[in-house]
């Protein structure tokens, strides 16, 4: 059985985050940022032809970044439009892969 949807809590907040680099914290940038009272789910969206294993290490050091203490479960999301690597499936880092095809939902159906 499939995991359920990350986001089904009632209240939940979002948002792209963005930080400077400053002399005490590096940049950084993160696609999606969402938060619910238990969790907060890092997203990040990759569009090219092949996403590669180092997509990883590249969320790794986001979370890492973002400082995200104890009390909070930190839960990884890739919504990718291209071809993935097996490997990224097979190593179990990332929560959530979402081709962003199932995020696109056709209207075509206009018999109401």
């Amino acid at each position: 059985m499939g995991q359920s949807s990350p986001f089904s809590c009632s209240r939940i907040w979002t948002t792209s985050y963005s930080r400077r680099k400053s002399a005490s914290c590096p940049e950084l940038q993160i696609d999606l940022l969402v938060q619910t009272p238990k969790s907060v789910y890092v997203v990040e969206v990759k569009r090219c032809n092949r996403i590669e294993p180092s997509i990883e290490r590249e969320i790794e050091e986001k979370v890492s970044r973002l400082g995200i203490g104890p009390e909070k479960s930190v839960r990884t999301v890739l919504v990718y439009d291209g071809k993935l690597s097996p490997e990224v499936e097979e190593n179990g880092f990332i929560d959530y892969l979402i081709p962003f095809d199932n995020l696109v939902v056709s209207n075509t159906d206009t018999s109401i």
